[in-house]
């Protein structure tokens, strides 16, 4: 489950919430209590017990660390897609349509019979003199 940053505040308050202190002094928190709140104020979100249950863990460890439920930082790896990456990878695909269209048209051609790929002979014209096998049959 993916949660977005305001259902995962309500969660860290709704724990928080749902705390009982205890004769000893320790506190204890009810994860029914928490899901109980967080179904009221996200009726629409499907809740899956085990992925609630770890991911409300999560944030609290990440509370307890940072004093903050913000997620870490990022790598800070910039990005690789430059402009001129960005334009290189356009002008490829327009190659390549351009390369599809040609043989769409080449195929339509074979099969046209106004078209037709052979000459009067039965000879295909860019192929005439040429070995079938290339070097191999020599």
């Amino acid at each position: 489950m993916v949660f977005t940053s305001e259902q995962d505040a309500f969660i860290l308050m709704a724990h928080f919430r749902s705390g009982t202190r205890n004769p000893d002094g320790t506190w204890s928190y009810s994860l029914q209590s928490c899901i109980e709140q967080f179904s009221e104020a996200f009726p629409d979100v499907n809740i899956k017990y085990d992925a609630f249950k770890k991911h409300r863990l999560r944030l609290i460890a990440r509370y307890e660390n940072k004093h903050c439920i913000c997620k870490g930082k990022s790598t800070g790896r910039p990005t690789v897609l430059t402009e001129e990456v960005v334009n290189d990878i356009q002008q490829r695909i327009q190659q390549k349509q351009g390369i599809l269209l040609f043989r769409s048209a080449y195929r339509k051609n074979l099969h046209s019979r106004d078209h037709a790929p052979v000459d009067d002979n039965g000879v295909v014209p860019h192929l005439a003199g040429k070995s079938i096998l290339g070097e191999v049959g020599r």
